[in-house]
Order: C-alpha cells, then structure tokens, then sequence
C-alpha cells in the first residue's frame, strides 16, 4: 500500500509538477468548495473529517479514498 508521499510524488511525476504544487492545488480546490454559494458543493466538502478550518490534501485524499472503496463496495453488493 502506498502511503501519501509516494500517492503524491506519483501524481506530481505524472503531471510534471512538484508535490507542493499538487498538494496546495487539491487544498485549494477544497477551500474553493467550502465557500462555495452551491450548496450540493458546499455540503460535499462540509464532509471530509478535517482537523482545522480546511482539509488538508492528506485528509482529502483519505476521504475519496474512502468513497471510493465503499462505492466499489456497493456495486459488488449490488450484482449478488
């Protein structure tokens, strides 16, 4: 299993960029979110457990991956 250094140098090498960039980019991304006027965006963010005011792309990325396993999940469920 990965852990969030190698998640983000993975990403970063892909999109030639630097894990700084990419963390603050996701970061940013949920702040935008948070001070949404669109509720459903808004109530999607309001989600993610988050230590302080903002996730950070740590807690971001635990939290869609999270979503992501328990969809998959479903979907196995839901073909018995």
């Amino acid at each position: 299993m990965l852990d969030f250094d190698e998640i983000f140098s993975l990403i970063a090498k892909d999109k030639q960029s630097t894990v700084t960039e990419i963390k603050n980019t996701i970061e940013e991304i949920a702040r935008s979110g948070l001070e949404s006027e669109n509720v459903r965006e808004r109530h999607f963010w309001l989600q993610v457990p988050k230590k302080g005011k903002f996730p950070t792309a740590e807690e971001i990325v635990a939290f869609l991956s999270f979503i992501a396993y328990h969809s998959g999940e479903s979907a196995i469920m839901n073909d018995e």
